[in-house]
């Protein structure tokens, strides 16, 4: 009986160690794009990377639970239809679906005949195309009040989650070609129609050339948060110094040493900025409570929600498996945010400057999620290797420190100001007095 147990058990765990084995190829083909996620970053959180309502490619392809969502897929198939030129149409999409270079986009072998693998990605291609139109109809016109899946805000916000994973995906260049099989004159491309839907871009931010040559939505997603001009900081691999990674000290630690922390909008979530200026600014800054500072630090504001850990959790694996060690953008900006929260005080900081929204209920929560994202995580130290030691540099330097402590002590704000100003105002005056006694 016990050899019976122990034999089943090994048997669990060589099926858990063979479901987790990476395929490693001689070669990386140039269409290579969509990965599983690498064992060490899936078993801090599997539930991330994982899809709850719907499968999208090879990777999750059958498994009963997602049956509900395959009567789903045929039900916008037929819709579909009605948006194409001709019947025909069809027939030219799957031929080209059906070519090996469309499975050379996924990392593990896909072990489904040609017809297998061309209809599911018809039938998946055709799904995310109906429903970002269902979507950006009911935005624009109020249409499709019938459909289920759009009068049901919770599918909704799912459906568009597992859109995002990173196991989850097909390759950009089927959804373009099947965009060109419609009568459609509102979207140029089909990254128009996802633009217009506005699940994955923030506010304002525009379809540059770098977010025209994505491999798929996880991608795009990527390219929404990362700024056009976004400049790696000089980095020579000779230079010992630039080979060091940088410890950035802690929100509350760089607000004792005067600097001011500010949450910007409209701009591109990575697009982080300090500046020094000298302390005429500085002094300024007292009259205009704090809306010019000597140090200040502007960050866009992150929205902290429930997806939030799944979208980047997905968007690192990505870069880890797909981008060089230069271009970990994602990483290096997690690395940032997980170095300003060293305890719960630096959290209620950065909320309290509206750097953070918090969605999750719990400030507890916000810094368990921001520091679990950089388990097991590879970064460069690139991206604000210049800002952070700006920053640490700011902080290590004594008369900052003291300075910042006469501002928050004595010049608080304008009573306290006023007070501190009478009052050594009355002391020089005392000292006067003093002085022209001991003369006479």
């Amino acid at each position: 009986m016990v050899d019976a147990i122990c034999s089943d058990t090994a048997s669990v765990e060589y099926e858990f160690q063979f479901q987790h084995i990476i395929d490693i190829p001689e070669t990386k083909h140039e269409d290579l794009c969509i990965y599983r996620v690498p064992p060490n970053l899936r078993q801090v959180n599997p539930k991330a990377y994982t899809p709850q309502l719907i499968s999208i490619g090879p990777f999750h392809h059958g498994k009963p639970e997602f049956k509900a969502m395959e009567t789903q897929k045929k039900r916008y198939y037929r819709e579909f239809q009605k948006r194409i030129k001709s019947d025909s149409s069809f027939g030219k999409f799957k031929n080209y679906i059906g070519e090996k270079d469309i499975r050379e986009c996924y990392a593990d072998k896909i072990i489904l005949s040609n017809n297998e693998f061309a209809d599911m990605i018809e039938l998946d291609a055709v799904f995310i195309m109906e429903f970002f139109f269902r979507l950006k109809e009911k935005k624009e016109k109020d249409q499709h009040k019938d459909d289920y899946v759009l009068s049901t805000p919770w599918l909704v916000e799912g459906i568009c989650l597992d859109l995002i994973l990173l196991e989850n995906q097909l390759p950009i260049k089927v959804l373009n070609k099947l965009y060109t099989f419609l009568d459609e004159e509102e979207c140029s491309t089909f990254l128009d129609l996802a633009y217009k839907c506005d699940l994955f871009q923030p506010p304002n931010m525009q379809i540059s050339e770098t977010t025209k040559a994505v491999k798929h939505l996880t991608d795009l997603l990527r390219c929404f948060y990362i700024p056009t001009n976004f400049n790696l900081t000089d980095f020579s691999p000779d230079n010992p110094d630039d080979n060091d990674n940088d410890i950035l000290y802690s929100a509350t630690k760089l607000r004792d040493s005067g600097i001011s922390f500010k949450a910007v909008q409209g701009r591109y979530l990575l697009d982080v900025n300090f500046e020094d200026h000298c302390y005429l600014y500085w002094l300024l800054s007292w009259l205009t409570r704090d809306k010019i500072a000597k140090a200040r630090l502007e960050i866009p504001k992150l929205i902290i929600e429930d997806g939030t850990e799944c979208k980047f959790r997905n968007l690192i694996a990505f870069e880890q498996c797909h981008y060089p060690y230069d271009q970990f953008y994602i990483c290096d900006y997690v690395s940032f945010i997980d170095g300003l929260i060293e305890t719960k005080e630096d959290v209620d900081f950065l909320l309290e400057k509206k750097i953070f929204a918090n969605y999750l209920g719990s400030n507890d929560a916000v810094e368990k999620m921001v520091n679990s994202l950089c388990r097991e995580l590879v970064i460069s130290s690139r991206c604000y290797k210049t800002s952070i030691r700006q920053l640490n540099a700011h902080y290590d330097n004594t008369f900052n420190h003291t300075m910042a402590t006469l501002r928050s002590v004595y010049f608080k704000d304008l009573w306290r100001a006023s007070s501190t100003t009478v009052g050594l105002a009355v002391l020089a005056f005392t000292f006067v007095n003093f002085f022209q006694a001991i003369l006479k």
